[in-house]
């Protein structure tokens, strides 16, 4: 497990942090975010957050602050075309699959080079 400090460094070089917020800790917290999510995804993300020694409180503060530093959301959000929607459904019902032994072989058969 990462120590806070070593948690704050490691965000830092991400530049996920301002190089001036040193006492972070100490700010004034007074607002309050509310949001519902399935209780297996909230498990599976509070899992993966403290193996990086952040509470859930700061991967939603970082959050924030990338979404105020960005002007938008940071990470890229669309909605699938038709294709990849087409595509989706095949695959989810298992339909137009490529199978292959190995990811050499699937390649070599999605590039027809059979």
């Amino acid at each position: 497990l990462l120590q806070m400090s070593e948690a704050l460094r490691v965000a830092r070089l991400g530049y996920i942090f301002p190089s001036n917020s040193t006492n972070r800790e100490n700010m004034a917290k007074t607002a309050t975010v509310r949001a519902r999510v399935e209780p297996s995804l909230k498990a599976k993300a509070e899992v993966v957050l403290d193996k990086l020694g952040l509470s859930p409180t700061e991967a939603i503060t970082l959050y924030y602050q990338q979404i105020v530093r960005q002007r938008a959301v940071p990470f890229a959000v669309a909605m699938p075309n038709a294709t990849t929607r087409r595509s989706m459904r095949d695959a989810e019902v298992g339909r137009k699959l490529t199978r292959a032994k190995s990811a050499a072989a699937l390649v070599a058969a999605l590039d027809g080079d059979d």
